[in-house]
């Protein structure tokens, strides 16, 4: 929970402003993020096999997570950084705030669920607005659609009841898929 809640949202929120003199900085963060979660899923992965090397591999995660937390700035309090990352409906789960995966990318990911019986409205809005709201595949690839961006930010769209929905919000324009000529 500590890399899902507390540093994905905040490096996300950090990177997205520049650094101060006054204050710790860490640029492009993903690969302390990248690291942790390798180290997380290698020890869920050989817990059964071999339980003490599965723990070492769990500490390190939470302990690369707990240091990031402190050098952003933030408390590990869980939930505590979605909410002053992005906001949504009631109703509508936030799964991940994140940075992209790609480091040439700059914005926020956002990726939610409606874990409800029926299709509902919802809004999802980030701490800051963005120009522009991309929907994306659950690799982060673009599916080439849109969502307008309201003047606070927010985006507004149908959920369908129990499909993952993925964003990226983010001030650049992505680039053009590339033309692989014609098909047949």
């Amino acid at each position: 929970r500590l890399l899902v809640e507390a540093a994905e949202p905040l490096a996300a929120r950090a990177e997205d402003r520049p650094p101060r003199p006054d204050e710790p900085f860490i640029r492009r963060p993903q690969a302390i993020l990248r690291r942790a979660w390798l180290s997380l899923l290698h020890g869920l992965a050989v817990v059964g096999e071999n339980v003490a090397e599965g723990e070492r591999l769990a500490r390190e995660a939470d302990g690369l997570a707990r240091a990031l937390v402190a050098r952003l700035g933030g408390a590990p309090d869980f939930g505590a950084q979605f909410e002053a990352v992005v906001t949504a409906s009631d109703g509508f789960r936030i799964l991940a705030a994140k940075l992209p995966e790609d480091p040439a990318r700059r914005g926020l990911v956002v990726r939610g669920l409606n874990p409800g019986d029926g299709p509902a409205q919802v809004a999802v809005r980030p701490w800051r607005r963005f120009a522009l709201a991309h929907v994306l595949g659950l690799d982060e690839t673009p599916t080439g659609g849109a969502l307008a961006v309201d003047p606070n930010g927010a985006i507004r769209f149908r959920a369908a009841p129990g499909r993952i929905v993925s964003f990226l919000f983010t001030d650049e324009p992505l680039p053009a898929a590339p033309d692989h000529g014609p098909r047949g």
